[in-house]
This record gives structure tokens, C-alpha cells and sequence, in this order.
């Protein structure tokens, strides 16, 4: 119907426009969350190659990713557990 209407290609931009918008804005506040988590290895996180912000963008990418792909249940807590062997590996500190 809504593309039937005289400007329908318009607001269906619109709304996909709106929509990514709010995935962005979402993405951002998971981000932010898991980033406040990870900060206090973020000395650790540098001598992996890496910091809080990148990991955070990284592990809520790549858990959306994961839920997306996922065959089932038990394959997306498989893919997030492994997610999340690699974050402690990263933040766990060298032995000297």
C-alpha cells in the first residue's frame, strides 16, 4: 500500500532512514554499557592490541551477528561463550 502511494518511495526511505537511526543509537548505548564493564582492564586491553571502546564495539557487533546466524538456541550461547572466552583472555593480565 505504501508504495502505492504517491510519494511511497519517500517514506519508506523515511522509515528505513529512522529505523537504522535507531539501531545506531541502541548499538551505541550496549556499547557504552560494556565498555564500563571492560574499563578496568583497559591497561591489560592495550598490551593486547586492543582497548574498551574497540572491544565494546566489537563484542556487541559481533553478539548481533551471532544472534542473527545463529541455528538455535544452544549454537547462539556456544558463538557468545566463545565471545566471551576471547574478552577474558584479552583483559587478563600477562604474566610477568
Amino acid at each position: 500500500m505504501v508504495r502505492a502511494t504517491p510519494n511511497g518511495k519517500e517514506i519508506e526511505d523515511e522509515f528505513e532512514d529512522g529505523s537504522l537511526e535507531e539501531l545506531e543509537a541502541a548499538a551505541q548505548r550496549y556499547q557504552a554499557v560494556i565498555k564500563g564493564i571492560l574499563e578496568p582492564f583497559e591497561a591489560t586491553l592495550k598490551e593486547s592490541g586492543t582497548s574498551s571502546k574497540d572491544l565494546a564495539e566489537f563484542v556487541q557487533r559481533s553478539a548481533r551477528a551471532a544472534k542473527g546466524y545463529a541455528k538455535d538456541r544452544n549454537h547462539l550461547l556456544e558463538q557468545l561463550n566463545t565471545l566471551k572466552q576471547l574478552c577474558l583472555r584479552a583483559a587478563k593480565p600477562r604474566p610477568i
